[in-house]
């Protein structure tokens, strides 16, 4: 299947990557050490930023490291290492998920086939033993059973949230549920509608990814939460609380988008069009200027200069970027930009599948005028392109 890209805004193939028919995930510890995993060709790790690649005799389709790092986990097949990579031990388990809050304290979340519980294991050791504990996140009356684990995620030693699907046993529908502990594990609650995955950021600060839904952000460990401004997105990575990176795919069409303000606005870096319609993505963000990211097609994508609008958009913080202002927005058609700085090397207005619209190279001027009247109705994005880098800001055509 062919992939049409535009305006890539700094994500390029990576042309000596492994190629696949579809990754399953992508990790990096760092700006040059990651790994990847695909369905097809097995497991591979890199140590100079995707440029060479070494194939790893482990069978297995996810990885996390943990604590800054200085261990990582493989799943569903348990393999650990503690040496970057380098070596894995088979730890003999098998499971859906797996999370260490901190160097001793870990869980692990699996099924009981054809059951309404889970298995949820918790080790005090770093992993070297494991206590078997069976999770009742049904009730025995319900009609429901859990089919599969979408993420396990934990904050502290205590607090954590495991996200299932479950379906109805006479086959009628299905829905995804969230449970939380607050005790290590012993009890759950259960929290309503769960999701792809769970990003934590700081204190009872979390995001959700979820496929075909808007990301939504709590403060409060999901007692309350917001839906953010930020389409659909359900792989999601950050590189500390603030910046983060995201990725949709939904009906042929996806993006990857970038928040550098812990998810409060977003911005799309990449767009596709055409693309797969039934494969998952993944993304990693190492540092602020370095991404990868699996799921576009067949290959493995990177950035080296922060993708685009949202990471270059910080230059909005100086004097001379933040005069720039566009009215009316939202507008009809004809928009009036004045304040911007006399160094412009191109002014482009791009939709949300990342096509330019229109464009004024050089306008040399503070203030000038630019006609969206024959564009439909949605978001567009302005990027003042300038030496120091681009400057975005959204408008909405009426």
């Amino acid at each position: 299947m062919t992939t049409t890209l535009f305006a890539q805004n700094g994500w390029f193939p990576l042309k000596t990557a492994p190629i696949s028919k579809q990754f399953t995930s992508i990790y990096f510890i760092n700006a040059d050490t990651g790994f990847v995993s695909a369905y097809d060709i097995g497991n591979f790790r890199t140590t100079d930023g995707g440029v060479t690649w070494t194939s790893l005799a482990i069978n297995t389709s996810y990885f996390k490291f943990f604590n800054n790092n200085k261990f990582g986990f493989t799943y569903p097949r348990v393999y650990k290492t503690t040496d970057d990579g380098f070596n894995w031990v088979d730890e003999g388990l098998v499971v859906l998920d797996i999370e260490f809050p901190s160097d001793a304290v870990g869980y692990s979340a699996g099924l009981i086939s054809g059951s309404k519980d889970m298995v949820i294991r918790k080790t005090l050791n770093g992993g070297k033993n494991w206590i078997y504990n069976k999770v009742q996140v049904i009730s025995p009356g319900s009609t429901m059973s859990v089919v599969n684990v979408h993420t396990l995620a934990f904050r502290d030693n205590e607090h954590g949230f495991v996200a299932v699907e479950a379906e109805a046993q006479d086959g009628s529908g299905g829905t995804q549920l969230a449970f939380s502990t607050s005790d290590g594990g012993i009890s759950w609650e259960n929290h309503g509608a769960g999701g792809d995955q769970l990003l934590f950021l700081h204190d009872s600060t979390w995001i959700r990814g979820d496929f075909n839904s808007p990301l939504i952000k709590t403060n409060d460990d999901f007692k309350t939460y917001r839906y953010l401004d930020s389409g659909d997105a359900y792989a999601i990575a950050k590189c500390d609380t603030n910046n983060i990176l995201g990725m949709n795919l939904y009906s042929g069409v996806g993006q990857i988008t970038r928040s550098t303000d812990a998810g409060e606005s977003w911005h799309i870096q990449f767009s596709f069009i055409n693309g797969p319609h039934d494969i998952r993505a993944a993304v990693s963000l190492p540092t602020k200027l370095v991404g990868y990211a699996v799921g576009v097609d067949s290959q493995i994508y990177k950035t080296i200069d922060g993708g685009g609008p949202p990471f270059i958009n910080e230059v909005n913080t100086t004097d001379q970027y933040s005069n720039i202002n566009i009215h009316p927005n939202p507008t009809t058609g004809i928009l009036t930009i004045s304040g911007a700085p006399e160094n412009l090397v191109n002014v482009s207005v791009v939709n949300v599948l990342g096509e330019t619209v229109a464009q004024i190279p050089h306008p040399h001027s503070a203030s000038f005028k630019l006609d969206l009247s024959q564009q439909p109705t949605g978001t567009y994005f302005f990027r003042f392109a300038t030496p120091e880098g681009v400057v975005v800001r959204k408008i909405i055509k009426e």
